[in-house]
């Protein structure tokens, strides 16, 4: 099992252990692997999922006292990547975000 010594956010120094987690199909692909740290007398439990679809990618990441299983944590990648898709399909649509095509008045000279 695949492990090394990290340090979390709180600056807690922890041994991390990592495990593939089987997801199944989520979007076009997904990995995932399980994450258990350990440090001062706490374990904690989480995952690092990264999912596709098609042009997205959607990367997950939790830790916390409770283990999620694989079941949960693809449902929320899947929940994810839908959200991502659609943000994605109308950027394409609209031409991004922040990118307007300028109206004719703007375009067009001043009467002044």
């Amino acid at each position: 099992m695949p492990q090394f010594d990290a340090r979390l956010e709180d600056g807690t120094a922890v041994r991390v252990q990592l495990r593939e987690m089987a997801v199944g199909r989520v979007g076009d692909e997904a990995y995932a692997v399980r994450l258990t740290t350990s440090g001062n007398g706490v374990t904690r439990y989480g995952y690092l999922a990264a999912g596709r679809l098609g042009s997205v990618l959607s990367v997950l990441r939790e830790l916390g006292p409770a283990a999620v299983g694989p079941e949960q944590v693809a449902s929320t990648l899947d929940r994810a990547l839908d959200r991502a898709a659609a943000r994605n399909l109308i950027a394409r649509e609209w031409g991004g975000p922040g990118k307007m095509d300028p109206c004719r008045p703007c375009v067009s000279p001043s009467p002044r």
